[in-house]
């Protein structure tokens, strides 16, 4: 006999803005920045994910078409989200967009700037210089005490490779400080 229900699962997906690309032999091990990203985040098989390939603006989506997503992530780049370039421009203006109708945004490295960037924080070249190779990065102590998901996020310290010149000075408003290097 049927259950009188039917248990469907939810289909989830995913935009990747990739704002750039690896070095030559990176990509050709590992593939672009979007590749790498659904490899390490993509869970169920129930996800559907696209990457846009927005550097110089290339592939550039339209608000309207970001809408049909759940959540938006916005890769890494060698480019700084402070560069007058119309592209970079657009990345933010389509971060902010995504951010004012609550969908779920993840910057990973350049992403995590021009999240910053685009909502009203400070990203400038970094005051240590170049930050490169295996660093530790801590979750903050205000993190743990005030959000208990921040804890979601691993141990209090992890070990991650980081290769920026550039950093986050100042949090745009209402912006809570989860991780730093």
């Amino acid at each position: 006999a049927k259950p009188p229900y039917a248990i469907m699962a939810t289909r989830k997906s995913f935009a990747v803005l990739q704002c750039g690309w690896p070095s030559p032999a990176v990509a050709e091990r590992f593939g672009s920045y979007g590749e790498m990203l659904e490899r390490l985040l993509a869970r169920p098989a129930s996800q559907t994910w696209r990457t846009f390939d927005v550097e110089l603006g290339r592939d550039m989506p339209t608000d309207a078409t970001l809408r049909g997503f759940d959540g938006l992530i916005v890769s890494g780049s060698r480019h700084a989200v402070y560069d007058d370039a119309p592209w970079v421009a657009d990345v933010a203006a389509l971060v902010r967009a995504a951010v004012d109708r609550r969908q779920k945004v993840l910057g990973v490295c350049y992403g995590a700037q021009m999240i910053a960037h685009a909502l009203g924080g400070r990203v400038a070249p970094a005051p240590v210089g170049w930050e490169a190779g295996a660093r530790r990065v801590d979750l903050s102590l205000d993190a743990i005490r005030k959000r208990p998901y921040a804890r979601a996020f691993g141990a209090s310290s992890v070990e991650v490779c980081q290769l920026h010149s550039d950093a986050v000075l100042a949090l745009p408003a209402g912006a809570e400080l989860l991780r730093a290097s």
